[in-house]
């Protein structure tokens, strides 16, 4: 995956369908989750669209909700929106690491 050092580039989480209900169960934020999972991939879908339509580089990072509720156990955080954006920044930044870019996300 090239990347070049000018590109604006963010992190969006992606949730698998067999995930959703869990995330929505752990969510210290559920009201702000669509209820299901397709309300979610329509959601997304848009945002990703609007964001190629800003110029900026979206890549999708998968995210499994148990590494994710691990991650904010360690983190001393809830579960909420601010700590999912936070997770798949962190984990667009690990792709990244060792080729010699660094994440803007």
């Amino acid at each position: 995956m090239e990347r070049r050092d000018d590109e604006t580039r963010v992190g969006v989480a992606w949730y698998a369908e067999a995930e959703w209900q869990r995330l929505r169960e752990i969510a210290a934020d559920p009201e702000v989750l669509e209820t299901t999972y397709a309300e979610w991939r329509k959601v997304v879908d848009k945002t990703l669209r609007d964001l190629a339509a800003a110029c900026v580089v979206a890549e999708r990072v998968d995210v499994a909700v148990a590494e994710l509720l691990q991650w904010c156990k360690r983190e001393g955080c809830r579960v909420d929106a601010s700590a999912r954006s936070a997770f798949a920044a962190e984990l667009l930044r690990r792709r990244y690491e060792g080729t010699g870019g660094t994440s803007g996300a």
